[in-house]
């Protein structure tokens, strides 16, 4: 990928939100580690999605995706309350991502066919060999200040849906501002 090339991150409501307020801390969780070892955040290529619906639509499927995974760990239907719904996407160059320094961490983007999307990248975070020997929290913190870092270089939103309707009630979307607000089609 060449530094002008856009990733797209996906809202999804409620994964995304702590006590009914989005929270970047929650976009960016890393969860467990792949098979690798490595930590990974999905991200679609603009590129290959081509503009602000191709995004839309890589968004609503990554949220189908999502539930239809929950619906098979837990063995049952979701209800209204549980459903991943894709409400938004934030853009974020490669370039803003090679640019930051880190000592104990490997960070990678790899392009990763998953379920069929061609579109899919991964951000992938994997510890150095010689970071072992740093203590644990070290480790944790630079994975921290590595999402910070990411969070501080979205751009958008670029909003799908303004409210979402969970149990009879109307719940407004409220998110952060990125660099730039809205939905861009950005020429480099």
């Amino acid at each position: 990928m060449l530094d002008g090339d856009i990733l797209c991150r996906a809202v999804l409501f409620p994964r995304q939100w702590t006590q009914g307020v989005y929270s970047s801390e929650a976009a960016l969780a890393l969860g467990s580690r792949n098979s690798e070892g490595k930590f990974c955040l999905s991200f679609g290529s603009k590129y290959l999605l081509r503009n602000t619906s191709g995004v839309h639509e890589f968004g609503i499927s990554t949220a189908d995706l999502a539930n239809a995974g929950i619906e098979k760990r837990l063995n049952r239907p979701l209800n209204d309350s549980e459903k991943q719904q894709y409400v938004a996407f934030y853009d974020i160059f490669v370039g803003s991502i090679r640019q930051i320094s880190l000592e104990m961490h490997n960070l990678d983007i790899r392009w990763k066919v998953e379920h069929g999307r061609q579109e899919h990248f991964e951000i992938q975070i994997s510890e150095m060999p010689s970071a072992i020997q740093r203590p644990r929290k070290e480790r944790q913190l630079e994975r921290t200040r590595i999402l910070a870092f990411l969070f501080a270089r979205f751009w958008g939103p670029c909003v799908f849906l303004n409210s979402v309707e969970v149990g009879g009630n109307i719940i407004p979307i409220v998110l952060p501002e990125g660099r730039q607000g809205g939905c861009e089609e950005y020429k480099i």
